[in-house]
């Protein structure tokens, strides 16, 4: 079993490797549509919009799935679902969890500091740091 052409890089190389090693082959490339819809289904958790499928379906731009990579990773949408992933992480909350508690107050600033956060690709070590001590900070993060 060898197909280079499945090969592109070396992710593709070390993956081909294992499978090699499993005595699996590669499926089929999927097409431009799948592929579009797979992508925007895992960075925003949304499926592409019509104008998006329109776009990318008339475009003879060779660069077209990377450019809508990037439009994605740019999209309020992508702050938004890796925003609930680090709400998560972090055990956020509005409640302590009862239906009688009252809501914490101003908990929703520090969800939508993380949307902005990620929005703005502040770096990973900045993030930490405000997010760690953000109030003690001499010039708080932008608002």
């Amino acid at each position: 079993m060898n197909n280079a052409d499945w090969r592109q890089n070396p992710i593709d190389a070390f993956v081909y490797s294992r499978m090699e090693e499993q005595q699996l082959t590669p499926g089929d490339l999927a097409d431009p549509y799948t592929l579009l819809r797979r992508v925007s289904l895992v960075l925003t958790g949304l499926p592409p919009s019509t104008d998006d499928v329109t776009a990318f379906a008339s475009s003879k731009d060779p660069k077209r799935y990377e450019r809508y990579v990037d439009t994605l990773l740019a999209s309020k949408a992508y702050a938004e679902r890796w925003a609930r992933h680090w709400m998560d992480w972090y055990r956020y909350s509005e409640s302590h969890g009862s239906e009688g508690d009252p809501h914490i107050a101003f908990a929703q600033q520090y969800r939508d500091y993380l949307i902005r956060a990620l929005q703005q690709d502040v770096p990973y070590d900045q993030m930490m740091i405000e997010h760690l001590a953000g109030d003690l900070l001499p010039t708080p993060p932008n608002q």
